[in-house]
């Protein structure tokens, strides 16, 4: 089997593993035939792949790495928050002009976000991490596109676990920071207009408005009865840089590795908030929610280590690099450069990743440089230095 991007499905192409709805129902099983119906379904869904049967892919087997209807869960409950807290917000709304006055309305009436469920669901994220002491990502993240801002928490959350895990947090740490990031976003109930845009398209007063919702986020939470110090945190400073121009505070860090005993000042950027930050980075640039055109995770991992190295936490960054593969089993792939010039063009898909150097994998090739289907062959990438891969995605979808 081998992953293929929504955008390139076509009819007749059978589904390798079974496909399920956002509300966790079965869509279409396992074995049967893709339709012209069916594929404009998924591309609804925006999943931004799913998993076909080819020929030569026979033993290839994409595992979930967790559980995955524990994520379908999360997205569920965090759509769930932000649709209550939406419909309160419009009620409080009638009586306040502004978004300060908003803000004060809410917490005179000490309302709080409906989060209590999540944690419940979180728990059961870190135990299925722990369980199988995951130290990398062996699969393509099944990110929620742009237009599913409300989702994008959990995506986050997930990759923030996988950080702090390699951290070695403790498992009720591993929680607190788990809610934090699933939630960080929060505060974007008070402005959904302004949360569905990307952020390249805001104008400067929606830019202001945008800058608010940390804030506005912690204003959800102020008065929960088990305060949830950390994820207030890290709704708050989530969009701090390290070189002190983030926001709200302007804060500042150091570029150390974010363990739970480290001490921090007063003025310094909370380690949990850290962790989120770049896991944010991630997964704003491999949908598409800050820029125009997705980036690959490749693409994401290279901007993050060296463009961003000046805000967000270097030894976190690096520490994300070696947990996500770029081109992990089942990617379909095209070769950009190796030393077998014949095969440079050809598409294929990764049968054995390569944690140490992504783009010397193993793969079995299923089309030359033309698109057009060939005999499935296998080959080994490890011993070329020059070998260059790069996801097999339509042109228009990612850089």
């Amino acid at each position: 089997m081998r992953y293929c991007s929504s955008d390139k499905l076509t009819a007749g192409m059978i589904l390798a593993k079974p496909l399920y709805t956002d509300k966790n129902k079965l869509l279409l099983g396992a074995g049967n035939k893709l339709t012209d119906t069916f594929i404009l379904r998924v591309r609804n869904l925006n999943l931004s792949y799913i998993c076909i049967a080819e020929p030569g892919t026979e033993r290839i087997t994409i595992d979930d790495p967790v559980d995955d209807s524990v994520l379908v869960t999360l997205k569920q409950q965090l759509r769930d928050i932000f649709d209550e807290v939406l419909i309160v917000l419009r009620s409080k709304r009638r009586s306040c002009k502004t978004i300060d006055g908003l803000v004060k309305k809410v917490s005179e009436d000490r309302y709080v976000a409906p989060i209590d469920k999540t944690i419940g669901s979180i728990r059961y994220l870190v135990e299925d991490v722990h369980l199988k002491s995951l130290s990398h990502w062996d699969a393509l993240l099944n990110f929620s596109k742009c237009v599913g801002w409300r989702e994008h928490g959990v995506d986050v959350a997930l990759i923030s676990i996988l950080l702090a895990y390699q951290y070695q947090f403790k498992f009720e740490q591993l929680i607190h920071l788990g809610l934090g990031a699933l939630l960080h976003d929060l505060g974007k109930a008070y402005m959904p207009e302004i949360a569905a845009k990307r952020r390249s398209d805001l104008n400067a007063e929606e830019i202001e408005l945008y800058r608010k919702h940390p804030m506005l986020g912690v204003s959800l939470l102020e008065y929960h009865s088990k305060g949830h110090y950390v994820a207030k945190e890290c709704l708050l400073q989530h969009h701090e840089k390290l070189n002190g121009k983030g926001f709200p505070k302007g804060l500042t860090g150091e570029h150390l590795p974010p363990v739970s005993k480290r001490k921090y000042a007063a003025n310094e950027i909370y380690h949990y908030a850290e962790i989120v930050s770049v896991a944010d980075a991630y997964v704003n640039l491999v949908t598409g929610a800050w820029y125009k055109r997705p980036m690959t995770p490749d693409a994401a991992l290279s901007r993050i280590i060296h463009a961003m190295s000046d805000t967000l936490n270097r030894p976190v960054s690096r520490m994300l690099a070696k947990i996500i593969l770029p081109f992990p089993t089942g990617a379909p792939v095209r070769i950009t450069h190796c030393a077998m010039i014949e095969y440079v063009g050809f598409y294929g898909v990764v049968s054995v990743p390569n944690r140490h150097a992504p783009h010397k994998a193993d793969l079995v090739l299923y089309a030359d440089s033309q698109g057009k289907n060939i005999r499935p062959e296998s080959i080994n990438l490890k011993g070329d230095s020059s070998a260059e891969l790069e996801l097999d995605v339509t042109n228009d979808e990612q850089d």
